[in-house]
């Protein structure tokens, strides 16, 4: 058997990513793990950026300590990207649905909304099919694009 992979951290190319880490840990409690500037290797992410070309790396934390993290790498020239939240509020093939879980999707909807997140799905109760197929998990679910169009989902276990 092959031992699985640990998936330690998502990055996004980004156009801010100052402004997106601000949003992360507003909304989320997130801290900053790693912040600096950098000169990028052109093999990775294959952007179409120079090899050498300056970027800004922003790593935030959750609770764990190796795992659960966000990078934001944003490039000082600009590069081709997409727009922040979909005109008809829609995700597309290929996007990431980023699921976070709270305690309290209430007082997490306050927080995005105030921090500038475009709320997609209000906070609303429903269920599915629980892990063993057994039963239903209840979940109170709250959906949203942060700043720059990335979609999250945060449900709360009720």
């Amino acid at each position: 058997m092959i031992e699985a992979a640990l998936l330690r951290r998502t990055t996004f190319v980004c156009v801010d990513a100052e402004r997106l880490a601000d949003f992360y840990c507003v909304v989320f409690g997130f801290t900053r793990h790693y912040d600096h500037a950098l000169a990028v290797d052109a093999r990775f992410p294959p952007t179409g950026a120079p090899d050498g070309a300056r970027a800004r790396l922003i790593i935030l934390k959750a609770r764990d300590p190796t795992v659960g993290m966000l990078g934001f790498l944003q490039y000082e020239e600009a590069l081709p990207g997409r727009v922040p939240a979909p005109a008809d509020g829609r995700v597309r093939i290929g996007e990431p649905v980023l699921v976070f879980g709270t305690d309290d999707v209430h007082a997490l909807a306050s927080r995005a909304q105030r921090a500038g997140a475009t709320i997609s799905t209000p906070p609303s109760d429903w269920e599915v099919p629980s892990r063993d197929g057994d039963g239903v998990t209840r979940l109170r679910t709250l959906c949203f694009f942060d700043p720059e169009g990335h979609y999250c989902e945060v449900s709360q276990r009720l």
